[in-house]
């Protein structure tokens, strides 16, 4: 099975088939999550839970899926990730089957995972702007949803 096969197949998809805009929303999730990890394995101490259910727990959130459908969709993201080197058919999936309100809803999420206290890192901040910039938002709404009140 070919890499877009194996993507295209592993949930139902919305949209075209070689897009699945549910995994690619995930596969951001945990890309930044993982680098939200790795600057806090660093730290000494800090209490950063393990990837796995913060995944979970931000699927579970955002995407309002019940256990068993974000456990399945948080295991493929995570597979998915590991095993690709770009984040671009992600993001261009997401710039593509998002609305303007999607693609900020998911930058205000991208917020609340990456900075949980005001202290972002630099690459969480490079990460998030990334990201805003590939699914068409600007720098301004990538600061507005950053400040964005809840």
């Amino acid at each position: 099975m070919t890499f877009w096969q194996g993507l295209s197949t592993a949930l139902q998809g919305h949209g075209a088939p070689e897009c699945d805009l549910t995994l690619a929303t995930a596969v951001v999730f945990a890309e930044l999550i993982k680098c939200c990890a790795i600057e806090g394995s660093g730290s000494g101490g800090n209490n950063v839970a393990a990837p796995d259910a913060q995944l979970l727990a931000h699927l579970q959130d955002l995407l309002a899926l019940d256990i068993p459908a974000a456990t399945a969709l948080a295991r493929k993201a995570q597979e998915v990730d590991a095993a690709s080197t770009s984040l671009y058919p992600y993001t261009h999936c997401i710039k593509q089957q998002s609305s303007r309100e999607q693609k900020y809803a998911l930058l205000a999420a991208l917020w609340k995972i990456g900075v949980m206290s005001e202290d972002a890192s630099l690459r969480q901040r490079i990460f998030i702007a990334k990201v805003a910039d590939l699914i068409g938002l600007s720098w301004r709404d990538c600061l507005s949803a950053r400040i964005q009140p809840g």
